[in-house]
């Protein structure tokens, strides 16, 4: 993060902040029966924090936290889809893998006693070019 109008010796000292956008897509609960349609709604959701490290610790904190939120809103998923690229430190290493295989164990509950299942699919550095690179909200 940097002041626009900055002074010359803060150029040096510049504020870091971890930005997480987790774009979400569910329907309409209200389906309806008769012309058989349902509405896809799409939510972008930034998960913003002073975090210096970014690595996959802070990732896998997020996801946790969307997780609860998503269980308050009343929404209980049964598979967790992720795309990402570049950054090895947050998802290509061994601690990414370890979240994926506790994942189901993390998120079980009553109503859903096997966990939801994650899907984490990765792109070759700077090849994965989607819809968070220009998530923006109207």
């Amino acid at each position: 993060m940097k002041v626009q109008n900055e002074i010359q010796n803060m150029h040096w000292h510049n504020t870091q902040v971890s930005i997480l956008v987790v774009i979400t897509y569910k329907y309409d609960p209200s389906y309806d029966h008769i012309l058989q349609k349902s509405k896809l709604f799409k939510e972008i959701h930034y998960l913003i924090s002073d975090d210096k490290e970014h690595d996959t610790l802070y990732v896998q904190h997020c996801f946790m936290f969307f997780w609860e939120h998503t269980k308050q809103l009343g929404c209980f998923p049964l598979e967790h889809f992720i795309w990402s690229e570049d950054c090895s430190d947050q998802s290509k290493s061994s601690r990414a893998w370890i979240f994926v295989g506790q994942y189901p164990s993390l998120t079980s509950y009553v109503a859903l006693p096997s966990g939801c299942q994650m899907t984490w699919n990765f792109f070759a550095s700077g090849h994965g070019k989607g819809e968070v690179d220009g998530a923006r909200t109207l």
